[in-house]
């Protein structure tokens, strides 16, 4: 899955969504956390909210090993 950067922004919350059976939806808690090569359920226990400004405002170990990949 491919999505538009995750975001957290202070002072207001700007959720992602996507175009799903012909309708518009929010991304869930565990869609944020797949498309940061997070386990499923990672940050469970935390409401929705809280649960997607964690994924958007982290960077992973697979994001951190892309981007340094091809320096020497």
């Amino acid at each position: 899955m491919k999505c538009a950067t995750l975001t957290a922004i202070q002072g207001g919350y700007q959720e992602k969504k996507v175009y799903d059976n012909n309708r518009c939806r929010k991304l869930t808690p565990i869609e944020y956390e797949r498309l940061q090569t997070i386990e499923d359920n990672y940050t469970y226990g935390v409401p929705d909210g809280p649960r997607r400004s964690m994924c958007g405002d982290g960077w992973t170990i697979d994001v951190i090993a892309f981007l340094f990949r091809n320096i020497t």
